[in-house]
């Protein structure tokens, strides 16, 4: 049995060649010292959208309802994907539901639309990257949001994929 002293793998590893980046050697060969992932990083209507209750009251809506196109478009583009539970087939913007007649909001708010029919608001999904950022949660917030469309699509009755239970 040939032994490699310590002092040489240590030369080798000190001496290795690094890329301007610092530790990216370390992450491309070892998997050590890598950034974390930045991935989807969502975005909200600024100023935050005003609701008003048609009668002289008006509050701050909650920022989490009113994510922007860009947001909402790359919401939709990561969730068109073979790891999400439903296909993103686009997004629609639409007048504020949030608040009764004869109130109104500020702002409209975007909602993605699904293959199988199903339409989900992009802000209320973005907001799971807010609160579970890939660089500190890896693949926590798309795991929410799949079982968030299981869920919406169960109560639907449709199954993924497939399409209405009632047509079986």
């Amino acid at each position: 049995m040939y032994i490699i002293p310590l002092s040489f793998v240590l030369f080798l590893a000190l001496s290795a060649p690094a890329p301007a980046a610092g530790l990216g050697f370390w992450c491309s060969e070892f998997g050590l010292f890598c950034p974390a992932p930045i991935g989807f990083v969502p975005g909200y209507v600024t100023p935050t959208p005003t609701i008003s209750d048609g009668f002289g009251h008006t509050t701050t809506a909650n920022s989490f309802y009113f994510a922007t196109q860009t947001a909402a478009t790359g919401l939709c583009q990561l969730l068109f994907s073979p790891s999400a539970v439903d296909a993103c087939i686009g997004t629609s913007t639409q007048p504020c539901d949030i608040v009764a007649a004869p109130g109104s909001c500020s702002a409209p708010m975007i909602f993605l639309m699904f293959q199988d029919g199903l339409k989900e608001n992009a802000g209320l999904l973005a907001a799971n990257y807010t609160r579970n950022p890939e660089s500190t949660y890896p693949g926590v917030a798309l795991k929410l949001i799949n079982t968030q469309l299981a869920v919406d699509l169960k109560a639907q009755g449709i199954v993924p994929g497939i399409g209405p239970m009632s047509s079986r």
